[in-house]
């Protein structure tokens, strides 16, 4: 889910990203200590899934995708009995990237072979590599 880094890891570095001290985190999670902050950095203590939400807008990333790193970090069983039950959890990139797949299909539907899964991997290696400073 975070490419073998923890929700803490992705936390530390968002946080950094956004030159956000812990007292602000804190703050807009409704912490009155930021001690709070400095556990969930460390890896001491979990984000609380009540807070997820919150501190999804706080890091400006997509809330499915913060909720299901949480959740596969912390409760996999758990994730995957609600996935398997009600489906999984999708962010909005992922919505997006399902209009663009059926506009370009024109709503076919067509199988997903290993020939196109080879294409599109190939499209998002690129597009990483053209992302490179």
């Amino acid at each position: 889910m975070l490419n073998g880094s923890s929700v803490s890891d992705f936390v530390v570095k968002r946080q950094k990203e956004l030159g956000l001290a812990n007292a602000d985190l804190a703050n807009a999670l409704g912490y009155s200590n930021h001690n709070v902050i400095t556990m969930i950095r460390s890896g001491k203590t979990r984000l609380p899934l009540d807070k997820v939400r919150p501190m999804a807008s706080i890091l400006d990333v997509d809330l499915a995708w913060l909720f299901r790193a949480v959740m596969s970090e912390y409760v996999p069983d758990t994730l995957a009995a609600i996935e398997q039950s009600l489906g999984a959890f999708t962010s909005q990139n992922e919505r997006n990237l399902l209009e663009v797949w059926r506009h370009a299909t024109d709503s076919s539907d067509p199988e997903i072979t290993d020939e196109l899964r080879k294409g599109f991997m190939s499209i998002m290696r690129l597009k990483e590599e053209l992302a490179k400073p």
